[in-house]
């Protein structure tokens, strides 16, 4: 409304007119008013250019180029990083415009599309197409014309451009298309493909995804504002060539994948013989992929690889990793495995998964595996030495409960000791500890060399078999005996090693005196080098002495630990020929109900074994054998498998499965010992989630000739179908075994009673303690998922009452 009285004001009066009736404002307006009116009417002739973002106009001046001008001009490449055509450089200079306003950022526009910014190497209507165009899979360019890759040996490479870098990595990815219509990411010849990663895809068919002409998945909701796929059935292609400009209908070509839909290529019948395109009446089925792994997938495809961080993993052919999931770059498992670790210090960090610390395993990665996996065969042999192994069997690290490296002395070996390459013999040999490379110099390559093939080191030698090992050497800086071995090159006493090194005490020899070594040669003072003083096995540690006190020693240390061997032994019998008299029942007030005690009662089997019929303390039974452990797999973050016979709260859990079945606890019992199970004692773990809600214990390897089950099988003792007594990290119960009418005490007849009200659906598979065989392996198995909805076993407490045979 405010327009037209503007115009009206405009038709009747003149703009001088206003200045005289003192219409300031009105004039200010009528003055806006006409200019933006001349100014959009000389754009439209092209007089003017006006700017798309804050509408300020440029003067248009028109340059007549001529071909020869054209082709003198500078070389310009357009936004495709090709030279422009002439076409293009007449359009360009013609077309191309910058805002003269200092406060408006733009860049460049088009004069005539109003594209920001402007389309260099393109005219508008090029531009147009160009953005429709189809992109390449790799690295996004738009594929058309003879940017498209020559020659493709699969219709999955039709959206690929010709750069070298996709041309590679064409060459190198799998040529097959899944069952979801997807082209498969993974790598050439592959035998296990690779699982769909595009996000929305669940990997099979009968879920059809779309996508346009340029790859992009189109939206679910506006393929159903549209009246969906089904309704619809668009035009079905995968392209040939650049859609022309001429073409209108290109621009609303659709490809649709997977739900049964054959991808065909549009063409004539010669074009379609040589790509081997099907009939689209044939059911679609594509390469089949594994449901383990489409489970185990942990990446998709718009993830960034964990190894270079540059692209994305649809970016380049992939691999899975079997044992954990995770994906990565072919080519830059590759680059890790070849180069192997960094420096001189041997590491097998590099075999290992970058995310979650796993080993490395594909078929594709065993060959460039193999020659890492044989040098760690060989440093694994160096550990087991006994001068290193002994340094570490009994480190807190390995017998720790709650350490990553329990029970794993060679793991922790492989931490603590540095070992490195020998220049000469390519063997790997000790270096030290890993804590002296910190007050080490940057070891030098033609300074690693083993003892063999060292000129001062291997050069001294014993004599006998197996004793150039044992050598006592003196410090390379003082008189003292070394204790100390680092880099490979240099043996150091401890106050040099601390750091002493560097102002050392100079031997009394060189000022008259007597070494303390007793060397009389003054020679060996002057200057640093290494200096054998003898055998270690053969002479005492400072004098020289002879070897008979330590022989004797170790005889008698021998024959000490055998007896405690046989002292053990005997209290073991004893203490399980007393079991085996003993009819073992829990305490009354803990029979089906949930007890929040630090530790179990001391009156089960496990306890009174372990504990040789309490004549020693509480050793974990798994550490010696008494009660060997083994689970269907433990979570990363949990404790080892051990804690599940341990009196103690610990954080034991396993990993998630698919099925509760699937997740389960084996206790062998070891000495010959066979159990008929009455009652089984259960603890939650110290996690805060996942309690127990339905279980089933199993015995295996009956003793007794009446069961018809053969001994491997597993037979079903009790089932709890609805428990919900552990409610509370720590929480124990103790459950029956078999009906409270046949309990063997009948105290605990009222408290079974109870137990079994409290759990409704207890189906117990022995009428009496009488018919229980005698089982020598008890297993816990999880039959409903847990109050956080997983199938996981989250227990760290286990105890069994009843009798021992």
């Amino acid at each position: 409304q405010q327009q037209q009285t503007l115009v009206e004001v405009i038709e009747q009066y003149s703009v001088d007119d206003l200045v005289l009736l003192g219409l300031r404002s009105m004039y200010d307006e009528c003055m806006e008013h006409l200019t933006s009116e001349f100014i959009k009417h000389q754009s439209s002739k092209g007089v003017f250019a006006q700017c798309p973002r804050c509408g300020v106009p440029t003067e248009v001046m028109y340059h007549s180029w001529s071909t020869r001008q054209m082709h003198h001009a500078p070389n310009k490449t357009g936004i495709d990083d090709q030279p422009m055509s002439d076409e293009a450089m007449a359009h360009y200079t013609t077309n191309r415009f910058r805002c003269h306003n200092s406060r408006c950022s733009l860049e460049s526009f088009c004069r005539q599309c109003r594209s920001t910014p402007y389309h260099a190497g393109f005219t508008c209507r090029q531009y147009k197409f160009f953005k429709s165009a189809p992109k390449c899979r790799f690295c996004g360019a738009a594929v058309y014309g003879r940017h498209r890759l020559r020659n493709p040996v699969s219709h999955v490479f039709k959206f690929v451009c010709n750069g070298e870098e996709c041309a590679e990595k064409a060459r190198t990815s799998c040529k097959y298309t899944l069952q979801c219509g997807h082209p498969c990411g993974g790598y050439r010849n592959e035998r296990r493909h690779l699982p769909c990663m595009v996000d929305g895809c669940d990997g099979t068919a009968g879920s059809p995804v779309a996508v346009d002409s340029a790859g992009r998945l189109i939206n679910q909701s506006e393929s159903e504002e549209n009246g969906g796929a089904d309704k619809a059935r668009p035009k079905v292609s995968f392209l040939t060539r650049a859609p022309d400009e001429d073409d209108e209908d290109d621009d609303d070509d659709v490809v649709v994948v997977g739900g049964g839909w054959q991808p065909v290529v549009r063409g004539n019948k010669q074009s379609l013989k040589a790509w081997g395109a099907r009939s689209t009446s044939k059911p679609f089925t594509g390469a089949k992929v594994r449901p383990e792994d489409r489970e185990k997938m942990r990446s998709s495809g718009d993830d960034m690889c964990s190894i270079c961080y540059t692209e994305e993993l649809s970016c380049a052919p992939s691999l899975m990793l079997l044992k954990c999931g995770h994906v990565f770059h072919h080519a830059c498992l590759k680059s890790r495995l070849e180069k192997k670790w960094n420096g001189h210090r041997i590491d097998f960090g590099f075999l290992h998964c970058p995310l979650c610390k796993v080993e490395i395993e594909h078929p594709l990665l065993r060959a460039l595996m193999a020659e890492s996996v044989e040098l760690r065969e060989k440093v694994t042999a160096l550990i087991k030495d006994p001068m290193l192994f002994q340094e570490v069997e009994h480190e807190n690290a390995v017998v720790d409960l709650s350490s990553q490296y329990f029970a794993d002395p060679i793991g922790y070996g492989l931490k603590i000791f540095a070992f490195y390459n020998c220049r000469e013999c390519k063997r790997p040999f000790f270096g030290g500890r890993r804590e002296c490379e910190a007050d080490e110099k940057e070891v030098k390559a033609e300074e690693l060399i083993c003892f063999d093939c060292s000129d001062t080191v291997g050069s001294v030698k014993c004599g006998k078999p197996g004793h150039d090992q044992y050598l006592l050497w003196k410090c390379r800086y003082c008189c003292s005996p070394a204790v100390w071995f680092c880099g490979g090159t240099t043996h150091y006493c401890d106050p040099c090693h601390s750091g002493g090194y560097r102002n050392p005490t100079q031997c009394p020899s060189l000022t008259g005196g007597k070494c303390p070594l007793g060397i009389k040669d003054k020679d060996h003072a002057k200057g640093q080098k290494e200096m054998a003083l003898g055998c270690g096995m053969c002479k005492d540690a400072y004098h020289l002495g002879k070897v008979e006190k330590k022989k004797k020693e170790m005889a008698e240390a021998k024959t000490a630990a055998e007896q405690r061997r046989e002292n053990a032994k005997r209290e073991m019998d004893s203490a399980i020929a007393k079991a085996r008299s003993t009819l073992f029942v829990p305490p009354a007030q803990l029979v089906g109900v949930s007890s929040d005690a630090d530790e179990l009662d001391d009156s089960g089997i496990l306890f009174t074994i372990a504990t040789r019929g309490g004549s020693t303390e509480w050793i974990n039974p798994h550490m010696t054998s008494v009660a060997v452990v083994e689970a269907s797999s433990v979570e990363q973050s949990s404790m080892h498998h051990a804690c599940f016979v341990d009196r103690a709260v610990r954080r034991f859990r396993t990993e998630p499965h698919a099925e509760p079945q699937q997740c389960w606890v084996r206790v062998a019992l070891g000495n010959g010992i066979r159990v008929s199970a009455s009652h089984v004692t259960l603890r939650h773990s110290s996690f805060s989630r996942g309690y127990l809600r339905g279980w089933m214990l199993q015995g295996r390897g009956a003793a007794n000739k009446q069961s018809a089950a053969k001994a491997e099988e597993w037979i079903t003792i009790v089932t709890y179908a609805k428990d919900e007594t552990l409610s509370t990290p720590g929480a124990s119960c103790v459950y029956p075994c078999v009906p409270s009418s046949t309990s063997p005490s009948k105290e605990d007849g009222d408290d079974e009673e109870k137990a079994t009200k409290k759990n409704d659906d207890v189906e117990f598979a022995f009428k009496s303690l009488d018919d229980v065989p005698f089982f020598c392996e008890f297993r816990v198995v999880l039959t409903r998922a847990n109050t956080d909805g997983h199938n996981v076993l989250s227990l760290t407490g286990f105890e069994l009452y009843g009798r021992v045979k």
